[in-house]
Formats: structure tokens, C-alpha cells, sequence
């Protein structure tokens, strides 16, 4: 693969900024610009990487279409879905069959996120508790969101009210009398 590295500390970070990446066959894989982010150059790489694995040619139509496509998305994600292409597939990736595989990837890496960021909480929950913690406002909050409101209790007459415990109090010093 004939890619320029600037050298020093940028070579790490990425494609430096020179000429356009070209691929085996020679043609451009990202147009020259001054900047190159981790996606784009994940995404010249795999493209590469598929185009001589497949003998195929890519115009710099194609490989703008691709990286527009994909560059949203973490390198990390770019790279697991065309290895599993490659590794899948005899023929050379669509670029929906790419970014449908990126989004699952994208979707599993959020769920997993989410189920780790519930068991942080519930462990945390579970250590305050142990220590005999009370709980914090936004966890008052939380707890008490499905309790009943002032507006949902159900107005009562005063006087009625008044007249009920008036007689359960006759009936609670009639008993204390008897007993």
C-alpha cells in the first residue's frame, strides 16, 4: 500500500496530510486536504484492503462515497465490519452491507455500554444502602416519581370528615373505658 506518513508524533495519530492516498491500482482513496480523520483513513485502509483482495478498482467517485458513508462512524467499527465482510463474503462489499454491519456493531457497543452503566448503578445503590446511606435528592426523585400527587387524591368534604373522626374517637375512648 503506497500511503505518505509525515514523520514525527502525527504519524501516530493517523494519515498525515500530502498527497492522496492512492491504492494498489493507483487510483485515489481520499482526496488531499489538509486534514484526514481516523475514519477516512480507516475507511482508505479497508477499502484497500478489500480492492486487492477482490482485484477490483475503485474510481475516487466511489472511494468519496464510501467515506462519506462511513466516516460518522469510530474507526473501531469500520474496521470489525469490512474484516467480517472479508471473512464472510467471496464477493467485494456493498456499501450498505458495510454500514449495516457498522450499525450493528455501533448498536451492540451501545447496549453493552448501557448494561454496564446499570450494573455501576446498582452496585453503587447497593453499597450506599449497605452503609446505611440515605438517599440524595435526585434519588428521592427517582423513587417517588410514581407515587400519587395532592392532584389525584380525591377532594373530601370537611365537615363529613370532621363527623368521621369524631365518632372513631368516641369509639376509640368507649373501648379504652370498656377494656
Amino acid at each position: 500500500m503506497d500511503m505518505t506518513r509525515q514523520p514525527g508524533p502525527r504519524a501516530t495519530r493517523g494519515l498525515a496530510p500530502g498527497p492522496a492516498l492512492r491504492s494498489t491500482a493507483g487510483t485515489a482513496i481520499v482526496p488531499q486536504s489538509s486534514k484526514v480523520s481516523a475514519s477516512a483513513a480507516a475507511v482508505a485502509q479497508m477499502l484497500d484492503l478489500a480492492a486487492t483482495m477482490y482485484s477490483r478498482e475503485l474510481t475516487p467517485e466511489e472511494s468519496r462515497f464510501w467515506k462519506e458513508l462511513l466516516e460518522p462512524y469510530p474507526p473501531a467499527a469500520i474496521e470489525t465490519a469490512f474484516k467480517q465482510h472479508l471473512g464472510a463474503s467471496e464477493f467485494f462489499p456493498k456499501p450498505s452491507e458495510i454500514r449495516l454491519r457498522v450499525e450493528g456493531f455501533m448498536d451492540a457497543l451501545r447496549k453493552r455500554q448501557e448494561q454496564e452503566r446499570s450494573r455501576l448503578e446498582q452496585a453503587e445503590w447497593e453499597r450506599r444502602r449497605a452503609r446505611g446511606e440515605t438517599f440524595g435528592w435526585a434519588d428521592f426523585l427517582r423513587e417517588s416519581s410514581g407515587m400519587t400527587t395532592m392532584k389525584d387524591i380525591a377532594p373530601v368534604d370537611i365537615e363529613t370528615r370532621r363527623a368521621e373522626l369524631k365518632k372513631q374517637a368516641r369509639q376509640l375512648m368507649q373501648q379504652e373505658s370498656e377494656g
